[in-house]
């Protein structure tokens, strides 16, 4: 994405208990806005980086570039870094349907969740959805839900799906944790229970549930268990899992 087109594409990165009122006041979600929860910004687009600030909720940034899964962007006082892509949705590719049931989200916690283009499991397959992706429920019928899946691929072309997913296999606007530096992940609930990770710095994860002092996480497509007293900042999901 080249400077000469920010005018276009400036975003918004927005709370999403501040989105009604957003919206209340005009926002169009077709101008290239996006939106986002607070999040680091890295020097370089690798976690190993070194942080250079943090892009904070309610307050517009614009995104000069989007590379390898990292949106790099402009901070206030004029540093520019890098941050999680996944942190981003444009609104420009959220349907009026997802934003008049209030975005709600479906993030997948398996790998490969087949988006099919009915509510069957016979029914044709469009797309793989990977283990961490989310789509924008649009409506429920019995165990199924019927999303809209978009996906940013490269030299910023995308493409858009719509179609059901199974329930079981997804969680719907979780909150999330980002790890601040390598973290064990154990088995069960227990500082003696076998390690069966250990997390890169900055990781980003899905909380499944809590048990005691751990968070239970979305972790290689499964489930861990991470110590609440972990280097962490968490992301507190109020309204379409940013």
């Amino acid at each position: 994405m080249k400077r000469g087109m920010l005018s276009l594409l400036t975003v918004a990165l927005l709370c999403a208990s501040l989105l009604p009122a957003a919206l209340a006041e005009g926002l169009d979600p077709n101008t290239g806005t996006a939106l986002a929860s607070t999040a680091w910004v890295y020097a370089e687009p690798r976690p190993d980086a070194g942080t250079v600030g943090q892009i904070t909720r309610g307050y517009p940034y614009p995104i000069i570039e989007i590379k390898g899964g990292w949106a790099r962007v402009e901070l206030p006082d004029g540093v520019i870094g890098w941050t999680p892509a996944s942190a981003i949705d444009y609104a420009l590719a959220i349907p009026e349907e997802a934003w008049a049931l209030g975005l709600r989200r479906a993030v997948v916690l398996v790998e490969g969740l087949s988006l099919r283009d009915s509510p069957s499991e016979s029914a044709r397959r469009q797309v793989l959805m990977p283990n961490g992706a989310h789509g924008y429920i649009l409506e429920e019928q019995g165990g199924w839900l019927r999303v809209h899946y978009w996906v940013l691929g490269k030299n910023n072309n995308h493409s858009t799906y719509v179609g059901w997913i199974q329930r079981e296999f997804t969680i719907e606007s979780p909150d999330f944790i980002h790890l601040q530096n390598r973290t064990r992940v154990f088995a069960y609930a227990s500082p003696n229970a076998p390690v069966v990770g250990l997390t890169q710095t900055g990781l980003r994860v899905a909380v499944i549930g809590e048990v005691d002092d751990y968070y239970v996480v979305n972790f290689r497509s499964a489930s861990g268990f991470i110590r609440k007293s972990a280097p962490m900042w968490t992301e507190r999901q109020v309204i379409g899992g940013y």
